[in-house]
């Protein structure tokens, strides 16, 4: 519980630094951002099958392109992700340099769990990398799961462009995922 309760005090300092750069930084211009379509989301009859990672087990949308850089594994659709990562227990990350965020960022602890386990979830919004032909960028909508067990910690990270629909589908892979 201790080392809960230390990794909570560690996230929440970090959040503070981001919300306290993000204040200060001016925000995305409309014509920076792409005129595309409405987003869809995952559609409601994507199938799901278990990812085994080192350590853990999650469920990952059927047919993603994989990705892997050290023990951070994406799996990517179009402008939607999942990032699964894992770290030693004490390890810390620094939002604003590693995700970009822009506007206001969303903290959450309270009946938060990723699987089983007491996590803090944090929403925020940022910016896509810019198209190479036409160099506009989309608005993504992030949900970052934190929680740690047995000295590592895992974050999962859900992007998908602002307004689809997801809220479901990613309850359902987080939820999923199992400390092996």
């Amino acid at each position: 519980m201790m080392t809960y309760v230390t990794e909570m005090r560690k996230l929440l300092m970090a959040v503070v630094l981001v919300a306290t750069a993000t204040v200060c930084s001016p925000p995305a211009s409309a014509a920076a951002l792409s005129e595309a379509p409405a987003a869809a989301g995952i559609i409601d009859s994507q199938a799901f099958v278990t990812f085994a990672g080192d350590g853990y087990s999650v469920l990952v949308p059927r047919g993603w392109a994989r990705t892997q850089q050290g023990s951070a594994v994406t799996f990517r659709s179009d402008a939607d992700s999942e990032l699964i990562e894992t770290a030693p227990a004490g390890t810390s990350t620094d939002l604003t340099a590693r995700f970009h965020p822009v506007g206001v960022i969303h903290l959450q602890t309270r009946n938060v769990t990723l699987g089983t386990e007491p996590a803090s979830l944090i929403s925020f919004r940022s910016l896509s990398e810019p198209d190479p032909v036409t160099g506009k960028r989309l608005e993504i909508e992030n949900l970052l799961y934190s929680s740690s067990h047995n000295g590592v910690k895992a974050m999962l990270l859900f992007s998908a462009r602002t307004a689809a629909d997801n809220a479901d589908r990613w309850t359902k892979i987080a939820q999923s995922f199992r400390w092996t």
